[in-house]
């Protein structure tokens, strides 16, 4: 039983060292709700999902192959389209704002700018 969870926590290890988590929140301040997707070499879902419509919140985790960085992901948010490069040294969690003017960010969570 010991020899059975020390291997589960090794391979546990193992797999956490393969790959760069970057933890994504999105802000939708649009009046209508915006839909969400990432192209790139990320083993999460590229279709992310919707956010709601006037300060809706949704977190993502992006998850990224170590070999693949850094990497460029391009991503659609509602109208509009960007790319963000994710490298070894990105910061997580990172705060994304959709609004009527463009997009903000993706930022550090550090330097958030609404409540």
């Amino acid at each position: 039983m010991r020899a059975c969870l020390l291997v589960g926590a090794l391979a546990l290890g193992l797999l956490a060292g393969c790959t760069k988590v970057v933890t994504l929140t999105v802000t939708n301040l649009l009046p209508v709700r915006a839909n969400m997707s990432v192209d790139g070499p990320v083993r999460s879902p590229s279709n992310m999902g919707c956010v709601s419509a006037g300060g809706g919140r949704v977190t993502y985790d992006l998850v990224i192959p170590n070999d693949q960085l850094p990497a460029v992901l391009d991503f659609t948010a509602g109208p509009y389209r960007f790319q963000y490069t994710v490298s070894r040294q990105t910061e997580s969690p990172l705060w994304l704002e959709i609004g009527p003017d463009g997009v903000d960010g993706p930022r550090p969570a550090r330097y958030p700018t609404y409540p």
